[in-house]
């Protein structure tokens, strides 16, 4: 028998005419492949004792498409009406789990923030408890400074209120 390539070029005007006695509307060249295929398969299969090899190759490729149709129909039938009806509830599904994602996402962030802001806080408590602390030093040191100075003061200042100067001392005479 003869290469494919040689019948595919000789029986191309009959997969054409298959594709018109199914009345194949659409899917127009995933049809014509299926076509194709079936006449490789038929081609691989014929016994010259079964009779010529044209309408049996015709037979089987209109076989296929229609075995084909079949299929694409009950799958359009029970699967395609199942996403019709079922997708827009699944679309709403997947919106829903998305915008749920999307505000954990704007929750966790809130509490990170959150968190920020308490740390800011104690670190603020700190700041302000090392500001008592330092004024409370500065209080003490300004007392002691307080203290010096009086007694300072005090040991200058005469008893009886008199200036050293003007104090008598017995050796002294006026």
């Amino acid at each position: 028998m003869e290469a494919f390539d040689q019948v595919l070029e000789q029986y191309t005007p009959m997969i054409n005419s298959v594709l018109k006695r199914a009345k194949v509307y659409k899917n127009h060249e995933y049809y014509r492949h299926c076509a194709t295929i079936a006449l490789w398969e038929a081609w691989r299969k014929y016994d010259p004792v079964h009779g010529s090899f044209a309408p049996f190759a015709y037979r089987y490729m209109l076989t296929t498409i229609y075995r084909e149709m079949t299929k694409e129909n009950h799958y359009e039938e029970h699967y395609a009406s199942y996403e019709k009806e079922y997708a827009p509830i699944v679309m709403v599904n997947a919106l829903k789990e998305l915008v749920s994602a999307r505000i954990g996402v704007v929750y966790a962030r809130n509490e990170a923030v959150s968190a920020r802001i308490e740390m800011a806080s104690a670190r603020n408590k700190a700041v302000s408890a090392r500001i008592m602390v330092a004024s409370a030093r500065i209080e003490l040191v300004s007392a002691r400074i307080g203290v010096a100075y009086a007694r300072n003061h005090a040991v200058s200042a005469p008893i009886g209120g008199h200036t050293h100067e003007s104090r008598q001392y017995p050796h002294q005479t006026k």
